[in-house]
């Protein structure tokens, strides 16, 4: 018979890592990939972000009025996301 294990997550913990300078580069380099993938027009914005507690993030923006238009009709970002290997939450 297999024993029960009962961990406990560590909030504080997962909260510092989320907020770490190497989860910061690479949420950063993430965008930047994400940003080259959809060409010209884009801007990357970095910072904190709340997903119930503050951790590294970055947005990938359609800034030109072409990048603006081509994200509506041909989803630009989000195919430009999971050609890096991203994947979308629905």
């Amino acid at each position: 018979m297999a024993k029960k294990i009962k961990f406990e997550l560590d909030l504080d913990g997962l909260s510092q890592l989320m907020k770490s300078d190497k989860m910061r580069a690479a949420v950063t380099t993430a965008a930047h990939a994400v940003a080259r993938h959809a060409g010209d027009g884009v801007e990357i914005e970095t910072g904190d972000i709340w997903q119930g507690r503050w951790v590294a993030g970055a947005q990938v923006i359609a800034k030109s009025e072409k990048a603006i238009a081509d994200n509506l009709v041909d989803n630009t970002l989000i195919k430009a996301a999971e050609a890096t290997g991203l994947t979308m939450k629905k």
